[in-house]
């Protein structure tokens, strides 16, 4: 079975969150991650994801907001685990080469053209609960 790992970042200030069109045979967009490597756990494949495919650091460019995967995607051979990170500002990716754009949108400005595990978050009740708690951390439950 394959791993995987992203972030999907988040930025309460402007209530949006950070999309990258993949550069495939058919462009979809997603978040920032890939496959774990032999030697890492979840956590640490999604932050070296995001330096390989976006150039961010932790505690420079975001914050984890929790080591608990706001969602955990399962498919036939492959389980990938999004996590959150939280920026003060709309942070401007370095792109490489698998992705061609990116785009700060909010939840009703997603394009339909999604990566299907965006399109599996999306369609997942407690994924979006908690991804809307971390676009607005002053509300509570």
């Amino acid at each position: 079975m394959k791993l995987g790992a992203g972030f999907l970042l988040v930025c309460p200030t402007t209530q949006r969150i950070l999309l990258a069109l993949r550069t495939e045979s058919k462009p979809v967009w997603s978040v920032f991650g890939g496959g774990l490597e032999k030697y890492e756990t979840p956590i640490q494949c999604a932050k070296r994801e995001l330096i390989e495919e976006a150039g961010f650091i932790e505690g420079r460019d975001y914050k984890v907001m929790s080591t608990k995967p706001l969602n955990i995607g399962r498919y036939t051979n492959f389980v990938y685990r999004t996590f959150i990170g939280v920026t003060e500002t709309e942070i401007i990716p370095s792109l490489n080469y698998e992705h061609s754009e990116y785009r700060w949108v909010a939840m009703n400005e997603i394009p339909d053209n999604r990566h299907f595990g965006l399109q599996q978050m999306m369609g997942d009740p407690k994924t979006m609960k908690r991804l809307e708690s971390a676009l607005n951390p002053t509300v509570t439950d």
